[in-house]
């Protein structure tokens, strides 16, 4: 049963890192990537991946308003992905005036 989850996991991750390599690759030229540019689809599914776990503890949240035990799982996965964001916008600029 859990080879079988593996499995769709690793083929939904397949397929995510393939869809996000053709959408970034339009905006990256032909040399080579600084650092941020090239980690574009890492960044990008850190945060696909981190908004499937924040919106669970979300719902909990809302269901147990008063719990501080749900607010800092929510705060750290918000500061997660508030960095990938940034990283992502270091990329852009790297490409901007990197060449």
């Amino acid at each position: 049963m859990f080879e079988k989850i593996l499995q769709v996991v690793e083929r939904s991750n397949a397929k995510l890192t393939g869809n996000l390599d053709q959408f970034f690759k339009r905006f990256a030229p032909f040399k080579e990537l600084p650092f941020f540019a090239t980690h574009f689809t890492d960044f990008t599914k850190v945060i696909i991946y981190s908004f499937f776990v924040l919106i669970p503890l979300l719902i909990l949240k809302i269901l147990f308003p008063y719990k501080r035990r749900f607010t800092y799982p929510i705060l750290l996965i918000l500061g997660i992905i508030g960095l990938s964001l940034f990283g992502i916008f270091l990329g852009f600029l790297q490409l901007l005036y990197g060449f």
